[in-house]
C-alpha cells in the first residue's frame, strides 16, 4: 500500500479527487476507503481549503510549499475548476508574484462589486485567509500582495517592480496622448491607475489601468431620447515579461463580463506588452482585443528606450544614476508626446542622489528608505544621505516648472512623514546623535498657503531643520558639483526641456455630444 505522502511525492500536489481516483484505479480500493486513507494522511500534508467546489481539497507536501511547481499545480487546478481565484494566481505568477495591493484590483479580474460575482477586495481577503498570498510592504510601491513564499524572498524584488511600475506609467501616459491625437477618446476625460490613489479607473465596477470614454461614430449610441451615449476605451499593460496565455485569462474575464453590461456601452480593448507567447496573441485576437506593443504602437526607437529605462532603474536600485546615462534615457524618450512629465518624475530623484552625493559631505546616499517608527507607522525617503554628524531626508518632486505641488502632498510630508521619520531616528544607532534635517527638492512650485506651512514649521521645531530648494537654489547646488554636464542635464530636462511649452497649452475641452457630463 502506497502512502497518500509517497503518492504527492512521486506525483507532486493533487486535488484529493484525483488522488482518490488514482487510488481506486491503481490498487482497486473502494471510492470510501480511498478517501479515508487521504482524509488521515499524516502532518507532512499540507491542505488548502474552500477556494473549490463539493468540498475538494488540494493536497501537497508542507516541505514543498510555494516551490514553482506547487503554484503551477495549484493554479492549473483552480483554472481547470474555473475558479476566480485561479485566474487571480495566473496574473500574479505572471507578474513574477507580486503586485502592488491598488494594481492587484485591475490585476486580478474581480469587480469590486457585482451581483453573483466574488469581489476583488473579497478574493484578497479568502486568499489571505487560505495562506496563499501575504502583504508584503516594498519601499516605493507600499503595500503589495504577494505569493506566499516566506520571509525575505521579495526582498530581490523592490527594484524590478519599481522599474517595471514606473515604464508603465510612462508608457500609459504616452498612450493616453496617442489616444487623444487620433480623436479615439474624449479630451480630458482619461483616467490612468495611481499608486497613491484610493480607487483605480473603473468601467462597468471593474478596474483597469486606463479607461476613456470614446464618442466615435460605431462605438457610442444615440438614446431615445437624443442624447449621445458613449462607449470606452479600456486598457490593461504589463511590461517586463512575455505575456502567456493564463497571463491574459483575468482580463479577458474583465473584458467579456462588461461587454455582457447592459448600462455600458461598446468597448474598444487594449492589452499591452512587450511581447506575447503564440498562443496569448492568437487568444486576444479571438476574443476582439488588441494585442499592442510599444513598437506597434510607436515603433522600436520608443521600445527600446522603456527597455533601456528598466534595465537602469533594476541596475541602480538605490543607488544614483550618472549623467550620461540620465542624458541618454531623455534623449531616447523625449519624443514620445504625453510621458515627459512622467520621465521626469522618475528620474528627478536618481538625479538628485548624484547632485548630492557630490555636494554634501557623506559617505553612503540611498533612496527610497523604508522608515518604520516605533508605534510601527511606516513612510519612506525618496533621498537619504547620511554624513558625519547629519542625516538628510530629501523628498523629491520633479514637476513641470509652472506646476504646483499639492497642498496636501506638503501637508503630509510635514505633519506626518517627517514626525514619523524623525521618531525613528531617535532609536536608530547612526542617527540619533546627528542633526537631523529634512528638505523637499521640487522643480515646480508650491501655493502660498504651503509657503506659509512650511515656514511656520520650520520656525517653530528646533529638534531638526526643515527647508525647500526650488529650481534657484538647486541650480545653485549643481553648480557647486563643477559637472558641466550635471548642469546641463538639469536646465534642458527638468527646467528647460524641449516639450515644456508644449504642455503649456491645453487644447479646448472636446465637447460632450449629449450636451450632459460623462459618467463612468
Amino acid at each position: 500500500m502506497t502512502s497518500v505522502y509517497d503518492r504527492l511525492e512521486e506525483n507532486g500536489p493533487c486535488l484529493s479527487s484525483n488522488l482518490v481516483a488514482t487510488l481506486v484505479e491503481e490498487e482497486g480500493i473502494t471510492p470510501v476507503a480511498a478517501r479515508k486513507r487521504v482524509s488521515r494522511a499524516d502532518e507532512r500534508i499540507g491542505r488548502v481549503y474552500n477556494l473549490f467546489p463539493r468540498n475538494t481539497v488540494f493536497l501537497y507536501i508542507k516541505e514543498y510549499f510555494g516551490s514553482d511547481e506547487y503554484w503551477l499545480k495549484l493554479t492549473a487546478a483552480l483554472l481547470e475548476a474555473n475558479a476566480a481565484y485561479g485566474k487571480a494566481l495566473a496574473a500574479l505568477i505572471q507578474r513574477g508574484g507580486i503586485v502592488a495591493e491598488p494594481f492587484f484590483h485591475i490585476a486580478c479580474g474581480a469587480p469590486q462589486r457585482l451581483k453573483k460575482h466574488i469581489s476583488s477586495s473579497t478574493m484578497i481577503e479568502q486568499l489571505l485567509r487560505a495562506q496563499l498570498i501575504e502583504r508584503q510592504y516594498i519601499p516605493g510601491s507600499g503595500n503589495c500582495i504577494a505569493l506566499a513564499k516566506g520571509p525575505g524572498m521579495y526582498d530581490g524584488a523592490v527594484t524590478t517592480l519599481r522599474a517595471r511600475t514606473a515604464a508603465e506609467d510612462i508608457f500609459l501616459a504616452g498612450f493616453e496622448t496617442w489616444c487623444k491625437n487620433l480623436g479615439l477618446i474624449s479630451y480630458d476625460k482619461a483616467k490612468l491607475r495611481n499608486l497613491e490613489g484610493e480607487t483605480q479607473p473603473q468601467v462597468g465596477t471593474f478596474c483597469w489601468d486606463l479607461t476613456a470614454p470614446s464618442y466615435l461614430s460605431g462605438i457610442s449610441q444615440k438614446k431615445s431620447d437624443g442624447a449621445q451615449k458613449p462607449g470606452f476605451v479600456l486598457a490593461d499593460i504589463l511590461f517586463d515579461v512575455e505575456v502567456n496565455e493564463a497571463g491574459v485569462l483575468a482580463f479577458l474575464t474583465k473584458v467579456e463580463t462588461v461587454k455582457n453590461l447592459k448600462n455600458v456601452g461598446a468597448c474598444i480593448c487594449f492589452f499591452i506588452a512587450e511581447s506575447y507567447s503564440s498562443e496569448a496573441f492568437k487568444l486576444l485576437k479571438t476574443k476582439g482585443i488588441v494585442p499592442a506593443t510599444p513598437t506597434t504602437l510607436f515603433g522600436r526607437d520608443v521600445a527600446s528606450a522603456l527597455r533601456l529605462l528598466m534595465q537602469t532603474l533594476t541596475e541602480a536600485g538605490q543607488q544614483a544614476i550618472d549623467p550620461e546615462t540620465l542624458e541618454k534615457l531623455f534623449a531616447g524618450l523625449q519624443k514620445f508626446e504625453g510621458a515627459t512629465g512622467n520621465i521626469r518624475g522618475t528620474l528627478f530623484e536618481y538625479f538628485v542622489a548624484d547632485v548630492v552625493g557630490r555636494t554634501r559631505h557623506s559617505f553612503r546616499v540611498r533612496l527610497n528608505e523604508k522608515i518604520r517608527n516605533p508605534g510601527g507607522q511606516e513612510s519612506e525617503t525618496d533621498v537619504l544621505v547620511e554624513g558625519y554628524g547629519q542625516t538628510c531626508f530629501i523628498e523629491c518632486k520633479g514637476y513641470a516648472p509652472y506646476a504646483l505641488v499639492s497642498e496636501d502632498e506638503i501637508t503630509r510630508w510635514l505633519t506626518i512623514r517627517i514626525p514619523n521619520t524623525y521618531k525613528y531616528c531617535l532609536t536608530h544607532h547612526d542617527w540619533k546623535n546627528t542633526s537631523i534635517h529634512f528638505e523637499l527638492w521640487t522643480t515646480g512650485k508650491i501655493s502660498e498657503k504651503s509657503r506659509m506651512e512650511v515656514e511656520k514649521i520650520a520656525g517653530s521645531v528646533k529638534k531638526y531643520t526643515v527647508s525647500v530648494k526650488f529650481v534657484s537654489d538647486i541650480q545653485a547646488e549643481v553648480k557647486t558639483t563643477g559637472d558641466k554636464k550635471l548642469r546641463q542635464i538639469f536646465n534642458q530636462y527638468f527646467v528647460d526641456h524641449p516639450l515644456r511649452q508644449a504642455e503649456r497649452v491645453r487644447v479646448g475641452e472636446a465637447k460632450n455630444l449629449s450636451g450632459l457630463p460623462v459618467t463612468i
